[in-house]
This record gives C-alpha cells, sequence and structure tokens, in this order.
C-alpha cells in the first residue's frame, strides 16, 4: 500500500489490524538493500578480523622488543660493574 492510499484509507476512517506478533510486521526494505547491509557487515567483521590479528602481531613485537631491552639493559649494568672494577684494580695498581 502507497503512502497516499494509506492516508485516504484513514482519513475514510478505515483501520487496519494491529499485529499480534512481531514477525506479522512486513518491512518495505528491498531485498537488494538487505544484501548489500550483509555483504558489507560480512566485510567490515572479515576487516575487524585482520586488524585484531595485526593488533596482535604488534603486540608480540613489542612484547619481543621489552624483553630485550630488558637483556640489554641488565648487560649494561654488568658492564658498568666491571668497569667499576677496572677502574678500582687500576687505581690500586697506581698506589
Amino acid at each position: 500500500m502507497k503512502f497516499t492510499d494509506a492516508h485516504l484509507a484513514l482519513k475514510s476512517g478505515q483501520r487496519g489490524d494491529i499485529p499480534l506478533a512481531a514477525s506479522e510486521i512486513t518491512l518495505g526494505v528491498p531485498p537488494s538493500v538487505i544484501v548489500s547491509l550483509r555483504d558489507k557487515i560480512k566485510a567490515l567483521e572479515e576487516e575487524r578480523e585482520v586488524v585484531k590479528s595485526e593488533r596482535d602481531e604488534e603486540r608480540g613485537k613489542v612484547k619481543l622488543l621489552r624483553e630485550q631491552l630488558e637483556e640489554k639493559e641488565q648487560e649494561i649494568k654488568g658492564l658498568y660493574r666491571e668497569l667499576a672494577r677496572l677502574e678500582a684494580r687500576e687505581d690500586k695498581e697506581r698506589l
């Protein structure tokens, strides 16, 4: 039923029946729009999965870099201790 038909029917006092369930309500959305929206949803879900995968990969890289940084910091601390020992030994030998 078109809008003008519905408007005329209501103006003349005609009333339709109220649907008892949501399944009785018919949508005026063309099937092509529904198919298009479903395709868009599927594409967005696939894109989301790609982004999640890339995010997880980047998190793994960050974790590895943090571990490497911690190792290098420990190595630097060890080198400073060794340097201090060598300087102390050198000072002792001068005396």
